[in-house]
């Protein structure tokens, strides 16, 4: 037997092994032994059983190796078309959702990012990381802030994180604009008529509080939002932060008093509560028209 070791780490006696002991495996039967076994017990029992001449031949050809090897495709097929199932409805949340937004996002990837200068890099590589706690931040309530000025590539940075929030979390997530969130409380001013039929579904597409709602733009650049803009912005989110729901922004602004500005004290308040902001200050990547030559 081996013999024990006594050791004192901060004034409390450990009994233990030297470490040159090598503790004995734990004795457990194969796997393959095992199961081959089983089916070997199997088939006896279906020899028995079988009545039909051409039922107890097949069982009495069989053996526990084909028996496994069937079992096992069997599984991994159904495996398979479970798989396959889920990742659809998962791909078919994504696609509607991006397209909504613009099918130019729909080719949105981190690999196809472009990173030009050191604060662009590190904007990217805090993202990555964040995403790699999203479903206990998203548990938490916590929001997510990107600004910076337009063409800085906000909402291709957004819509990586969205596409692993969909696919690889299964979470439920709404896309909009504030152009878009306008049209339709307009609409709901002037009496309710629809413009299509996601108008009597706002409280429950944007205002659910199972899902992630994304906004991009919800000010124009250099502008600011109107009394009733305004009053709705906040009933809207003031619902979400109460409910401790994530909301997902990008907004054209350069920083926490600019964005106040434009969208008021009280929104940005709830906003920036449990929230992470990216500041994407670099030049935009569109490129200014030449001259047109003539």
């Amino acid at each position: 037997m081996t013999q024990m070791v006594t050791q004192t780490v901060n004034g409390n006696r450990y009994r233990r092994q030297p470490a040159s002991t090598i503790p004995q495996p734990i004795q457990r039967p194969a796997f393959n032994d095992t199961w081959l076994a089983k089916a070997g017990e199997f088939i006896e029992r279906q020899v028995e059983q079988a009545k039909p001449e051409q039922e107890r031949e097949y069982w009495e050809r069989m053996t526990p190796e084909a028996l496994l090897r069937d079992q096992i495709e069997k599984c991994r097929r159904e495996d398979d078309r479970w798989f396959r199932h889920l990742y659809w409805k998962r791909w078919e949340r994504y696609d509607r959702i991006v397209e909504q937004r613009g099918k130019r996002y729909l080719g949105c990837r981190w690999a196809n990012y472009e990173t030009n200068t050191p604060e662009q890099l590190a904007v990217f590589n805090g993202l990555r990381v964040w995403c790699e706690t999203l479903p206990t931040r998203i548990k938490h309530g916590e929001n997510l802030i990107l600004v910076g000025p337009c063409g800085t590539g906000k909402d291709h940075l957004l819509t990586c994180v969205v596409r692993e929030a969909i696919l690889l979390h299964d979470f439920r997530c709404e896309w909009t604009t504030g152009p878009e969130l306008f049209k339709r409380w307009r609409n709901e001013f002037d009496g309710g008529t629809k413009l299509d039929p996601g108008d009597s579904q706002f409280a429950g597409r944007y205002g659910g509080l199972d899902s992630i709602l994304c906004i991009s733009d919800p000010v124009q650049p250099g502008g600011t939002l109107t009394q009733y803009q305004s009053e709705r912005m906040y009933a809207l989110v003031d619902k979400r932060w109460s409910q401790g729901v994530s909301t997902f922004l990008t907004v054209n602004a350069s920083g926490r008093d600019d964005l106040e500005q434009r969208l008021g004290v009280a929104i940005v308040d709830r906003l920036a509560d449990r929230a992470t902001t990216f500041a994407c200050n670099w030049p935009s990547y569109r490129k200014p028209l030449g001259k047109v030559s003539r």
